[in-house]
C-alpha cells in the first residue's frame, strides 16, 4: 500500500463520525496527532471541491471513488500522501515528531497513477520532478 518512502511514516486515518470520540482527529494508530479545525478546508486540500459536492457526492463517498475502491484513479498511497502534507502545512506536533521523515518522502512517489494534470498530484511534494530526468 505505501511506498518505501512513506513506509516511514505512520499510517494515518480521521474520523468525522459525530458520534465518536475521535470526532475530528487525525491519528496516526491511536496517537492523536491533530485536531481538524477547519472541516471543509480539509476537504478541499485533499481535493474535494464544490463541484465535487455539487454533484451529490458525500466526502467520505467521494473518497472511496477516488482512493479506495477497486476502480479507483488514484491509489490508497496517494490519500496518506495527502494527509502528510495536510499535516505538514497545518500541524506543529506533526512537524515536530515527523517533519524529517515527511521531507525524506519528497519526490518519491513509487505510485503508477502519477497524473501532472491533477492538481492535487501536480502539487504533491512527493511528485518526482520529471523535468529533471
Amino acid at each position: 500500500m505505501f511506498s518505501p518512502a512513506m513506509s516511514m511514516l505512520p499510517g494515518f486515518s480521521y474520523d468525522l463520525s459525530l458520534s465518536s470520540v475521535e470526532y475530528r482527529w487525525i491519528t496516526a494508530g491511536t496517537e492523536k496527532i491533530h485536531y481538524i479545525h477547519d472541516v471543509s478546508g480539509f476537504f478541499f486540500f485533499l481535493g474535494y471541491t464544490e463541484e465535487a459536492h455539487s454533484s451529490g457526492l458525500f466526502f467520505e463517498e467521494w473518497v472511496w471513488e477516488r482512493f479506495i475502491s477497486p476502480s479507483a484513479p488514484k491509489a490508497r498511497y496517494c490519500l496518506q500522501a495527502l494527509i502528510a502534507a495536510y499535516l505538514h502545512t497545518y500541524s506543529d506536533a506533526f512537524r515536530k515528531r515527523y517533519g524529517v521523515e515527511y521531507e525524506s518522502t519528497f519526490g518519491k512517489c513509487g505510485q503508477a497513477c502519477l497524473d501532472s494534470s491533477d492538481v492535487q498530484c501536480a502539487s504533491c511534494p512527493q511528485l518526482p520532478n520529471l523535468s529533471a530526468s
